[in-house]
């Protein structure tokens, strides 16, 4: 019987055992749960603040972007006074509209005419003999402005 109770009392304190490593390893479970949610929380609070930091800068920035741009349309607003006021008005020249241009002709291509000359065979005049051809045109070329 000795055999019987001690395997049953082994049994048991394995049981126990078990039953203290699982408690240890639920705390162990909650307690690293319980820090990474911080820890997130922590991440997700300065990824805010910093969001909020860069807004503002941003803000800043465009303000004081806006207000030199304004001064200087300040500036060229007296400018222009000035020189309305400095000198008399000019009128402004004034510019044709655009009309559509025609292309420029083209050159004709003509042919050019032969004479046909029969040469008489042995005769002085027959070795001097050309054809004439016409002259060219003269062919003004038309500049555009």
């Amino acid at each position: 019987m000795s055999d019987t109770h001690s395997f049953g009392e082994s049994v048991d304190d394995a049981v126990e055992r078990l039953n203290r490593t699982l408690e240890h390893f639920t705390e162990a479970t909650e307690r690293q749960t319980r820090l990474l949610d911080e820890r997130i929380k922590e991440l997700h609070d300065r990824g805010e603040a910093a969001t909020e930091r860069l807004i503002t800068r941003i803000e800043e920035r465009l303000r004081a972007q806006i207000d030199g741009l304004r001064g200087e349309i300040e500036q060229l607003r007296r400018r222009v006074g000035e020189l309305r006021v400095g000198a008399p008005a000019k009128k402004r020249p004034t510019r044709k509209a655009a009309t559509k241009r025609k292309a420029p002709a083209k050159k004709r291509v003509t042919k050019r005419p032969t004479k046909k000359v029969t040469k008489k065979v042995g005769t002085r005049a027959a070795k001097k003999s050309t054809t004439k051809l016409p002259q060219k045109r003269a062919v003004k070329k038309v500049t555009k402005k």
